[in-house]
């Protein structure tokens, strides 16, 4: 776990002093353009559940098929999104971004995907983490060259200077693969048999998987029709740094994924998810304002501070989606994302038309949209297991 934790935290820091460069470099603003391309790209995204990635982690665990075919169908899937993206590209009219450069960087960045689900099934998060920390540390590099350079100008440029690291470190981590073959790619009428045969095992899947990808994109989405790029590149400021706390506890969520760690250790983390959801407050506060300045040379001690209200109940809430995930029991975790989605409409709506849209209170609908998920989450799996908050 200590090599998995220092690869995740060389990704994080790494990602951050990326995000420093560009925000110090070509402002606010184009971070918040990046922002909402990254939203456009994981929405297409959705094309990739077909296969539900949290199911695809315990089938290729399971089924030696499923392994011979999961590199066919990923690459079946590819050549729809890259499909889709075009028409997208063509669509988007508030985002003046080269199309090819567009799909350069949404393919490269869609096969970390593929890693990340065929790596923790084979145990290999170690090996996961030390490719996002390469990839990430490359990404710096690359930015930094293009700064010095006077290439870094715009969104295009700075979805070249992410992409070309990006992709190299992804080919050298495919070539490990072993189904990583050109005869493996065009297996297209397999993988969609395989599908279609399995498609009713899937079922349940697609709601939930769906639905943790509108969850994850709704707020920006729905923001950047109402605010400017500036104010919606500071709120994303404040999202990387609830990313970045999160994505330390990613180690947690990636280790319980394998059934062996699960049935070991997992009531001995239920019994301290309190003391960590407050230590984990206490560093969100401290690490984003310390962040924050940084970057913008002032803190928003009072915006963090209703931000932190995230790592509340974020442990807890994550113990019980591991669990039902493990269990094939999607319904929970299915209603608690449809609460989240409605309840952000309601709420950036009601902001809308009787209040006014500000850091605060986009803080507030971030806040209030998790909290209402999570204690979901909680009450509804007290209630019927009988367990303990």
């Amino acid at each position: 776990m200590l090599k998995i934790n220092t690869w995740n935290l060389a990704y994080s820091f790494f990602s951050f002093l990326s995000n420093f460069i560009i925000v110090r470099t070509i402002g606010i603003e184009v971070f918040g353009e990046f922002s909402i391309l990254s939203v456009y790209i994981a929405l297409v995204g959705l094309v990739f559940v077909l296969v539900p990635p949290n199911l695809a982690v315990f089938k290729y665990q399971d089924n030696e098929k499923f392994i011979e075919l999961y590199y066919s169908i990923y690459s079946l899937f590819s050549f729809i999104y890259i499909i889709i993206l075009l028409i997208v590209s063509s669509i988007i009219k508030n985002l003046d971004v080269n199309p090819f450069l567009f799909i350069f960087y949404a393919i490269s960045l869609s096969w970390y995907n593929y890693l990340d689900v065929t790596m923790q099934a084979q145990g290999k998060l170690y090996r996961y983490f030390k490719v996002l920390g390469l990839s990430a540390l490359f990404k710096c590099l690359i930015i930094i060259v293009f700064y010095y350079l006077n290439m870094l100008k715009d969104i295009g440029s700075l979805l070249l200077a992410i992409s070309i690291p990006q992709s190299i470190i992804l080919l050298i981590a495919l070539f490990d693969d072993p189904y990583f073959r050109l005869r493996n790619v065009f297996r297209f009428r397999q993988a969609f048999e395989y599908i279609r045969k399995n498609v009713k095992e899937f079922l349940p899947y697609y709601l939930s998987t769906s639905l943790k990808k509108l969850q994850g994109q709704v707020n920006v989405f729905m923001f950047q029709f109402f605010v400017s790029k500036e104010l919606l590149g500071l709120f994303s400021l404040i999202l990387k740094s609830a990313t970045f706390v999160s994505s330390i506890l990613r180690t947690l969520e990636a280790y319980f994924v394998n059934r062996d760690n699960f049935g070991r250790h997992y009531n001995q983390v239920v019994r301290i998810r309190y003391l960590l959801s407050f230590l984990v407050v206490l560093f969100f506060i401290g690490f984003t304002n310390i962040y924050l300045y940084a970057m913008l040379n002032r803190t928003y001690l009072a915006e963090t501070l209703v931000a932190s209200f995230f790592f509340v109940f974020y442990i807890p809430s994550l113990l019980v989606r591991l669990k039902h995930i493990a269990n094939y029991n999607m319904t929970l975790i299915n209603l608690s994302q449809v609460a989240y989605i409605i309840t952000s409409v309601l709420s950036i709506g009601f902001i809308h038309y009787m209040w006014e849209f500000s850091l605060m209170s986009l803080c507030i609908v971030f806040i209030i949209t998790n909290i209402i998920q999570q204690y979901i989450m909680l009450y509804f799996n007290k209630k019927v297991q009988n367990e303990t908050i």
